[in-house]
């Protein structure tokens, strides 16, 4: 069993945000000190709740602090980028990490997050699939033409392209049964928390993503089963 942190950064109490962001950094040092696998960074915007509004940002700067901990975005809520730049600034921060990055990608459920950035609700799904199939695209080959109805390009060559092979690992958000189902058809690694959803469908939805990669045929893939709690 693997541990790792996560870590939401809230304003307030009094602090200032870069009292916020300077205390998580030495959390993160001492979490790699201590042995723990992961730390973990949520996105958020326009609210206290979390002071994060760009989770690659903050994890290029904890890779210059640390020196073997995995750097977990959890997660980009991918409707809110251009693909392109996505892909640019998470194959940066798997280069000056040396291959520590894992992406987290979500879709996202805050409605005023949306409404200001003027991206449709209804639009979400659509397009966190189409980033996510960019990205694996992108960074493993030399020319890359995409046309889809949220990214139109053609000879797009991506430089510098990550470290890991054949790309840092993709994590999906999932809580709804089907999306278990889905990353399980795909053959994807996923993110799942009690905070939204009870342990007992956690458990649930894990038995159908477990069938899901037998029945793909990525059943002999080593894969984690990451809780958050």
């Amino acid at each position: 069993m693997k541990f790792g942190i996560f870590e939401l950064l809230p304003g307030g109490y009094g602090r200032s945000p870069l009292e916020v962001f300077e205390n998580n950094l030495e959390l993160i040092q001492v979490a790699e000190e201590l042995g723990f696998s992961s730390a973990w960074v949520a996105e958020h915007h326009f609210s206290e709740y979390g002071l994060v509004n760009d989770t690659l940002l903050f994890l290029a700067s904890a890779a210059a602090v640390t020196n073997r901990i995995r750097l977990g975005s959890g997660v980009v809520i991918a409707p809110l980028y251009h693909p392109i730049r996505l892909a640019e600034n998470a194959a940066y921060v798997d280069v000056v990490s040396k291959g520590r990055l894992d992406l987290g990608i979500g879709r996202g459920y805050q409605p005023h997050e949306f409404k200001t950035f003027g991206i449709p609700m209804e639009e979400t799904q659509a397009r966190t699939d189409d980033t996510t199939a960019f990205l694996k695209k992108v960074w493993t080959e030399d020319l890359v033409d995409w046309n889809s109805d949220f990214l139109k390009v053609s000879q797009l060559s991506l430089s510098p392209k990550p470290v890991q092979q054949p790309h840092p690992p993709i994590w999906t958000a999932a809580v709804s049964n089907s999306t278990f189902e889905r990353c399980g058809q795909e053959g994807s690694r996923l993110l799942s928390s009690p905070n939204f959803t009870p342990i007992k469908m956690i458990k649930e939805n894990m038995q159908t993503y477990r069938e899901a990669l037998r029945d793909a045929g990525f059943d002999s893939i080593d894969y984690d089963y990451p809780v958050m709690q």
